[in-house]
Formats: C-alpha cells, structure tokens, sequence
C-alpha cells in the first residue's frame, strides 16, 4: 500500500479540526506503529506505506458511524454549495 495524501487540506476540510490536531493524529499514529509513513510539513504531505489493521469493539463502531454520518453530510453540504455556486 502506498498512498499520498495532502493531509492539512483534506482532513482539515472533512473533519472540520485545526491543522495542528490532524498532523498531531498522524504523528501519534506513527509512533504507536499504527501506519508508517513520512510526513512533508512543507508541502503538508504525508505518505503512508503501510498500515496496521486494528480491532473494533461496538464503541468504536458506534463512534465511527457518527464520523461517517458527519463526513457524509459534510460533504453533501460543500457539493450542494459548489453546485448553487456554478450555476449563474
């Protein structure tokens, strides 16, 4: 697996966190071995090599379903904007 992602804009915009939390998400998870990856603060990169499955319990299904939830409506609230905003 090899994936680059701008990190800074994506996660930023999608979860709506500061910057400094998700670069701070991606260093706690390289140290606990959880993914390995390089991070590129210059060009607010980071590139993951591989990642380490990890076990859900019903908490944390529960949590991400919400995050889902929000990231889903998130999104269909910035394509609704981008939609209202092309049109003239």
């Amino acid at each position: 697996m090899h994936l680059n992602a701008s990190f800074l804009s994506l996660f930023v915009r999608l979860l709506q966190v500061p910057a400094a939390e998700v670069e701070a998400w991606v260093v706690q998870a390289i140290a606990e071995g959880l993914i390995d990856a390089r991070m590129d603060q210059t060009t607010a990169t980071v590139t993951v090599t591989r990642a380490m499955q990890r076990e859900f319990g019903q908490p944390q299904w529960v949590q991400l379903q919400g995050k889902l939830r929000a990231w889903r409506d998130n999104v269909a609230s910035l394509l609704s904007l981008v939609d209202g905003s092309a049109r003239p």
